[in-house]
């Protein structure tokens, strides 16, 4: 299990070196943005109020921003102090919680949107029921949950033999500097546990590059071609509860 002292101490270690590469991320630009672009219609985005899950430095959140959120609709919740220190720079008119993700405990519980990128392949089966059932709690009824974290197959370096029905960490090196602990998880994992938390799933969409990334790096594509689908995304809604006047069951619309 990468416990909390560990998972603190690595990224607080690395937060510098993780700032500056989010915001130029090859994955960022060519493969994981253009899924939001997608997915968060500006309708969508209108006057809702967003919790971004492990938000790091800021990167969801300053591009929800540049989507035209409001900063002060926008908190942030990350257990790295010197994550949050950054993100604040990056956007002083939000609100930031200095929290571990699996035991939140924010006032606002009416989020329409919460996010969550790239960061439930550093928690364990514990931490992963228990951050999602705090996303749960933490939302607006008919609220949507959006996460991505990296695929599985990915993971498991495309070894299906290491892929399916299987768990565990993986140390190796990080894409900024230093080195990095991930869990690995088979896709299913991901669907049951969002399911578990009382989630109703909407999409699962599995992630690759764009075509502009063969005309900026083939090499890089080359590289991860190999491995498939590159991330995995999921969006889930907290569903509406309406009680019939007369019956005892409840019925989600």
């Amino acid at each position: 299990m990468l416990s909390k002292p560990t998972i603190v101490k690595m990224f607080d270690e690395q937060a510098k070196a993780f700032a500056e590469f989010s915001q130029e991320s090859f994955q960022w630009h060519h493969m994981e943005k253009g899924i939001y672009d997608k997915y968060l219609s500006d309708n969508f985005l209108n006057n809702s109020e967003i919790l971004d899950i492990g938000s790091g430095a800021g990167r969801i959140m300053k591009y929800l921003n540049q989507r035209g959120v409001l900063e002060e609709n926008i908190t942030g919740v990350d257990v790295s102090s010197e994550m949050v220190k950054i993100a604040k720079n990056r956007l002083p008119g939000a609100t930031f919680a200095n929290q571990d993700i699996a035991h939140l405990d924010l006032s606002n519980k009416n989020f329409s949107l919460v996010t969550s990128h790239m960061v439930f392949e550093f928690l364990d089966n514990d931490q992963l029921h228990k951050t999602l059932k705090q996303a749960y709690d933490h939302m607006a009824e008919n609220g949507t949950l959006m996460y991505t974290t990296t695929h599985p197959n990915k993971m498991a370096s495309g070894d299906y033999a290491n892929y399916k029905d299987k768990q565990f960490w993986i140390d190796t090196s990080a894409p900024w500097e230093g080195g990095i602990s991930t869990f690995h998880r088979p896709t299913n994992d991901f669907i049951n546990a969002t399911i578990k938390a009382g989630f109703h799933i909407d999409r699962i969409i599995e992630i690759g590059f764009d075509l502009s990334a063969k005309e900026e790096s083939a090499l890089k594509v080359a590289k991860y071609l190999k491995y498939g689908p590159m991330r995995l995304m999921v969006m889930a809604r907290k569903l509406t509860k309406v009680k019939k006047p007369s019956a005892r069951a409840v019925l989600y619309t």
